[in-house]
């Protein structure tokens, strides 16, 4: 996976016009091909529950469904 950006990384991207690729990801799997993909920011979110499961809504109450999706993001 590539290096971390900080957020004065970003900053300066922003002053010198940069296009900035940002994707959010609703697992690991789907985080590690964008990465690898070259985007500048991956952000993994909780929206599995809507966009795996058919769920109507990412609420709390789903939150231990999620915990395997996300396990591998902690590495």
């Amino acid at each position: 996976m590539n290096s971390q950006v900080t957020l004065p990384a970003i900053q300066q991207w922003k002053a010198q016009g940069r296009k900035i690729v940002a994707v959010v990801a609703y697992d690991c799997r789907i985080a590690q091909i964008v990465d690898r993909a070259g985007v500048d920011l991956v952000s993994v979110g909780d929206s599995v529950g809507v966009n795996v499961w058919g769920h109507r809504t990412g609420s709390r109450r789903f939150a231990g469904a999620r915990r395997p999706h996300a396990r591998p993001g902690d590495r």
